[in-house]
């Protein structure tokens, strides 16, 4: 989940650009340690520094935020008259900051790219809480954590990103990316659609 930035004449003709960004990110597979957390939200930004035509460097942060859903939660209780139990959990996210390259082309009003990233995604996975009690004695509660929550990891990622765009004056230009995020050493793959707005300095 990179920001990126066009490198188009109409845009102007310094080098440093900066961008926001927000949009949509996917647990595409919902595997691994995020198994249990569904599609979530995502807000960063970054620098760009054009190294010649079309071709840009590019320096970025980004948050992303998922809700926990519990879709893949692994429960086994005895059989055991009057055992009553619930799970609950928080949510979990992650910060990615990386450095790529993108490579861009002018067709018409449209500048469409192509993107690629690599560097560290922190991962924070929420708590998950598992509370047990007996029909007989409902006020007295034990709790314990789902094993894999609660675990924060740091993982390196590649990336690859499709998108366009559109410039709305000489400084601003207005994008939308498709990106794909994969983790190296765990489970884990990311589909950020991100929507941005690009400043040229």
């Amino acid at each position: 989940m990179i920001a990126l930035f066009y490198s188009c004449n109409a845009l102007g003709q310094t080098n440093l650009r900066i961008e926001i960004q927000g949009g949509k990110s996917y647990n595409a597979f919902g595997q691994g340690t995020m198994s249990n957390w569904g599609d979530g939200w995502a807000m960063g930004g970054g620098v760009g520094y054009r190294i010649m035509p079309n071709t840009d460097v590019t320096l970025n942060l980004l948050y992303s935020h998922y809700p926990y859903t519990g879709n893949s939660l692994f429960l086994s209780f005895p059989a055991i008259a009057g055992l009553r139990y619930s799970v609950s959990g928080q949510p979990s996210n992650a910060y990615e900051t990386s450095i790529g390259m993108r490579f861009s082309s002018q067709v018409h009003f449209i500048n469409p790219f192509i993107s690629l990233r690599m560097g560290l995604y922190i991962l924070n996975a929420g708590d998950i809480t598992i509370s047990e009690w007996f029909d007989s004695n409902p006020q007295k509660v034990s709790y314990s954590k789902y094993y894999d929550s609660g675990v924060s990891s740091t993982d390196i990622f590649l990336g690859i990103g499709i998108g366009f765009i559109i410039p709305v004056n000489s400084k601003i230009g207005l994008g939308l990316e498709g990106r794909f995020s994969q983790l190296l050493n765990s489970k884990g793959s990311f589909l950020p659609v991100i929507a941005s707005i690009n400043y040229n300095l």
